[in-house]
């Protein structure tokens, strides 16, 4: 899962070189247009629905990751 993200992010950004700390903003220059639209990609995706209030906590890549593992979970508890 944590690999497709990557793909997804680096599409996005154009960056290659980036790990899990890196920071969405500082780091890889997300702004946030292009954060919303990483994030309806990876809704379409993974077929799930980010909740807004999670949005505001995620500050990383490993933020994103952790989000979307946790609302997988919750949304398609078969798929795990």
């Amino acid at each position: 899962m944590n690999e497709k993200i990557f793909g997804l992010i680096a599409a996005c950004t154009d960056k290659k070189d980036f790990d899990e700390d890196s920071d969405l903003q500082l780091d890889l220059g997300l702004d946030s247009f292009q954060l919303m639209s990483l994030t309806l990609e990876i809704e379409k995706t993974f077929d799930i629905k980010i909740d807004l209030a999670d949005m505001s906590d995620i500050l990383t890549v490993g933020d994103i990751c952790r989000c979307v593992e946790k609302t997988v979970a919750s949304q398609h508890p078969k798929a795990q």
